[in-house]
């Protein structure tokens, strides 16, 4: 028998196979299979998954919902899109330290402007040394 939390009990009677404060029965939200739901897309299904958006969270730390049942809209929704935080990444944010992780586009700025110093650098220093 397969027991994915190991919590003990094994999952055809756990009612929270995967420990992450939703009750598998609730793990559904796209009408389908709870097996075919699989917020980030990692090959693991949400009702055995201890971080279902994977933004380094686990989903338990997310406060997902009151009860186990994030469809009795006590789901947290910060940004207040509709779409419970849970089952959101969080940006550009380090899960850990909730700090601004600069973007590729951030990234190629900071590049070019320390590349124009250098250039410029070196300009100034042809000019003054004389070459």
């Amino acid at each position: 028998p397969i027991d994915t939390d190991d919590d003990g009990i094994i999952d055809a009677l756990d009612e929270d196979d995967d420990n992450d404060s939703i009750l598998t029965i609730f793990e559904n939200y796209n009408g389908g299979l709870p097996t075919d739901d699989d917020t980030d897309r990692d090959g693991t299904p949400d009702y055995l998954d201890a971080d279902d958006d994977n933004d380094g969270l686990l989903t338990a730390q997310e406060q997902p919902a009151v009860g186990g049942n994030p469809n009795n809209g006590n789901a947290r929704d910060t940004d207040g899109d509709g779409r419970p935080d849970y089952l959101q990444r969080l940006g550009n944010f380090s899960p850990a330290t909730q700090t601004p992780i600069p973007t590729l586009t951030q990234w190629a700025q900071i590049l070019l402007t320390m590349l124009l110093g250098l250039v410029a650098l070196g300009g100034f220093w042809r000019k003054n040394s004389g070459h």
